[in-house]
């Protein structure tokens, strides 16, 4: 088995362009520019721009458009809204802190996706989505928002959670 030199790319990460491309030039392969998707994720682009979550809007718009929604029962949407839908963007939230403007498009989704509503189309909301998003304590039906679970994630993320959780659950209880 041998590697395919003409299929190979380098990329260089806090490198000069100059010497990624020396060192290119010196395997035989081409190099890939920034920025690009690897496993899912944009390396190299700023995520804090609308433009560059486009292809998280189209992973949860196309597997809309696979489920035939006028067949699906409340309670089968619920369950997709909660099983697939409310985990697709879910990895990338936990890496970057998502645009506003964005983690309302996506949740409009949701929303349209449970009511039943498809794309151009108006249709009356017999939930209101605050109850939907409620915790099943409080009488909701359970499904996480994405403002608060971008929040939850990018907490996760800082410096001193850790430290203050263990700190909160040592001396409080």
């Amino acid at each position: 088995m041998s590697i395919n030199i003409h299929k190979s790319h380098l990329f260089g990460i806090e490198d000069s362009d100059v010497s990624v491309s020396e060192a290119a030039n010196r395997i035989g392969c081409s190099v890939m520019k920034a920025p690009l998707w690897y496993f899912g994720i944009m390396v190299g682009g700023n995520m804090s721009l609308v433009k560059e979550w486009d292809e998280s809007i189209a992973k949860l718009k196309k597997k809309l458009s696979k489920w035939k929604l006028k067949t699906l029962s409340v309670g089968g949407r619920l369950t997709l809204l909660k099983a697939v839908l409310g985990s697709i963007p879910i990895y990338n939230m936990s890496l970057f802190k998502v645009p506003k403007q964005v983690l309302n498009s996506m949740e409009r989704m949701r929303m349209n996706f449970f009511n039943g509503v498809q794309e151009g189309e108006r249709k009356i909301a017999w939930v209101k989505w605050s109850k939907v998003l409620a915790s099943k304590k409080f009488g909701g039906l359970g499904v996480s928002s994405f403002f608060a679970l971008n929040k939850v994630l990018t907490l996760l993320k800082s410096d001193g959670f850790f430290h203050l959780l263990f700190f909160n659950l040592e001396y409080y209880n």
